[in-house]
């Protein structure tokens, strides 16, 4: 997503997870999106600045409602920052992970207020300056608190984290935020329930491909083989029937023709005995002749 001159993406596997219904607020200065996401897998945030700014910049990130720091940039720098993980010590960090929700009937957790921005992963971007003196740097850490089943708003996940890693020591500064120049909200659910709601495009229809095509018409010639040879048969017989009709009927035809010829010949010998005509044989299938037997 894009606001602001900011440019802000949430990636598994080193690629940006699809955004679905995106939605800028009236203030101009928030913009959310629907994310899927799978339990098991590690995801990281991604951000840079569109432009250079001439403005000091913090970032800060927020997950499930609890914030994990942020990240100082100087003005004019155009870098592209990841958030891997959360600092767990000055040189480790613990990565993020989608993970399955877990859920209670215990009444404890009812009116849990730790979980009410479950699913949500935002991050702001302000407006400081940098002010002297030391910062501490913050160790952080997600809530593991378990979920009333009536309060979990039909999700499945929530972030934990995973595996420790080793990292450099980075030093901490002090900064007075002045002003909130864009907010990214990701709100993240399995890919079953944003289908479900109509957020996310449906499963697509299977295909056969052409292999599976190639063996239904191969078992389909092996099993039929038999029959095909029948039918083979059967054809011959009847085109047999067929052409002695046909040969039958240019008989009679035959017959028929030579019999008029005879008749007109013995008429004209009655009328004019000075007239001799002279007949020759004719066949009844002249060449270039059709005969329609229909």
């Amino acid at each position: 997503m894009q606001l602001n001159g900011f440019e802000v993406h949430v990636n598994v596997d080193g690629a940006h997870i699809p955004e679905y219904s995106m939605k800028a607020e009236q203030d101009g200065k928030t913009i959310s999106c629907w994310i899927p996401s799978e339990a098991g897998k590690c995801f990281t945030v991604t951000w840079r600045p569109v432009i250079g700014r001439p403005d000091e910049i913090a970032a800060v990130l927020k997950i499930d409602g609890i914030s994990l720091g942020g990240y100082y940039l100087p003005a004019n720098l155009t870098p592209t920052v990841v958030h891997s993980g959360a600092r767990t010590s000055l040189t480790t960090e613990r990565s993020y992970v989608f993970s399955s929700l877990v859920t209670t009937d215990d009444d404890v957790y009812l009116n849990n207020d730790n979980i009410k921005n479950i699913g949500d992963i935002a991050i702001s971007f302000r407006k400081v300056r940098r002010e002297a003196g030391e910062a501490v740097t913050r160790v952080c850490k997600l809530s593991d608190d378990k979920v009333h089943e009536r309060s979990k708003k039909a999700m499945a996940h929530r972030v934990q984290l995973g595996e420790t890693k080793q990292l450099a020591p980075q030093t901490a500064v002090k900064v007075k935020h002045l002003s909130v120049l864009a907010q990214f909200v990701f709100r993240y659910r399995s890919i079953d329930i944003l289908r479900a709601d109509g957020i996310a495009p449906p499963l697509p229809v299977a295909r056969k491909t052409s292999g599976e095509k190639r063996k239904a018409d191969e078992i389909t010639r092996d099993d039929d083989e038999d029959g095909e040879e029948q039918e083979s048969r059967d054809d011959e017989e009847a085109d047999q029937a067929e052409l002695k009709a046909l040969l039958a009927a240019v008989n009679t035809i035959n017959e028929r023709v030579n019999a008029i010829q005879v008749k007109m010949t013995k008429k004209s010998g009655s009328t004019s005995k000075k007239k001799k005509v002279k007949t020759e044989p004719r066949s009844a299938l002249a060449s270039g002749e059709v005969i329609d037997l229909t």
